[in-house]
């Protein structure tokens, strides 16, 4: 806290007088970058389903190989956070992507694929953080290709597996943000 202190050039009073805890300084900044994805995502509703996924790759490509960009903030808190306040408001945000998503693609589109989307979208943040030679973007948008033309046209609905037989019980949806492990 000292180092942000000291780059913002501010006073410890003046900063805790304006976020009590690291905590809140925390979700501040989730609460601003949601704003900013939010309002990426809504730019590319204009586009196909196909362009507007493109579009949105190659933003997002353009960010990851910014010095300043170290991946995703909501990806970090969740990993690293073991505060149950800031992994809700990474699941709510989750949440709000996935109905921005769901607005990219065509009508009617499976009720799992605005997820399975945005786990490519993560995949290629996590793959180009492990490797930035570019290639996930390229990865992201064949996989968002063969994802969408395996949806064109289609009426059938994909189903979960019930992998229940294989463990010999049900398993319920888990949450997409998993809480504190005990």
């Amino acid at each position: 806290m000292d180092n942000i202190i000291a780059v913002a050039a501010v006073s410890k009073m003046g900063f805790y007088h304006h976020f009590g805890s690291k905590e809140e300084l925390v979700a501040a900044i989730l609460d601003r970058e949601a704003r900013r994805a939010i309002s990426a995502l809504r730019r590319h509703r204009s586009w196909s389903a196909t362009g507007g996924l493109t579009s949105l790759v190659d933003g997002m490509a353009r960010a990851l190989r910014s010095p300043a960009c170290n991946g995703s903030l909501f990806i970090t808190v969740v990993v690293d956070h073991p505060s149950p306040g800031l992994r809700r408001q990474c699941a709510e945000f989750q949440e709000r992507l996935l109905v921005e998503i769901a607005r990219l693609l065509p009508t009617p589109a499976p009720p799992d694929l605005p997820l399975q989307v945005l786990m490519i979208l993560e995949g290629m943040i996590i793959s180009h953080l492990a490797d930035p030679d570019g290639r996930s973007a390229a990865a992201a948008r064949a996989a968002l290709q063969t994802l969408l033309d395996g949806h064109q046209g289609s009426s059938r609905r994909p189903t979960t597996p019930d992998w229940s037989a294989e463990y010999g019980r049900a398993h319920p949806a888990q949450p997409l943000v998993p809480g504190p492990t005990p």
